[in-house]
């Protein structure tokens, strides 16, 4: 984040802050992976795949699928902006992507679970995989509800709470 922040103070000749930003970074270790200018992630649909791995490499997080994270934020915002067609866009290719991982990655948990000694750390992986796809098919529970879909956003709605947590906007 701060350095997307850095290119944006960059862009507006706001050197200063360019700089705070950039001195973040290297306070957090990283200045390396940062010296070389990269485009924008997720600008377009045709960025490679490669450079999504980075990213998620970069930041550390096994635990979710950034592409959902960040079409799940982009489409809440779409939706809290009254854009709502856009927002269930957004949201549904999120959905995918969210419940896509956690197949993936409850197939691969089950098979760590069997030969672990402390389960503790595989069950904690899991819940924070299955909270994220409970909050984005919430999110896109409103996108259909306000879209007049009534059926699709209680099908959402259901599993939700199917997936083990209560429908709230603080589903966080």
């Amino acid at each position: 984040l701060y350095y997307l922040r850095s290119l944006v103070h960059e862009q507006l000749g706001q050197e200063t802050l360019q700089q705070q930003a950039h001195q973040e970074i290297v306070k957090l270790g990283f200045s390396e992976q940062f010296e070389e200018k990269s485009p924008l992630l997720f600008s377009d649909s045709n960025q490679r795949l490669s450079e999504v791995i980075q990213l998620h490499a970069l930041l550390g997080n096994q635990n979710t699928d950034l592409r959902s994270m960040i079409l799940d934020t982009r489409g809440f915002l779409l939706w809290r902006t009254n854009q709502f067609q856009a927002a269930l866009w957004d949201l549904e290719l999120a959905v995918n992507f969210a419940r896509s991982h956690y197949r993936s990655q409850e197939n691969e948990l089950e098979k760590i679970r069997k030969a672990a000694v402390d389960i503790r750390i595989v069950e904690a992986q899991l819940s924070a995989i299955k909270k994220n796809l409970a909050v984005i098919l919430y999110h896109r529970s409103l996108a259909y509800e306000s879209l007049q879909r009534p059926t699709e956003a209680s099908q959402d709605r259901q599993e939700v709470q199917e997936l083990g947590y209560q429908l709230s906007p603080h589903l966080f």
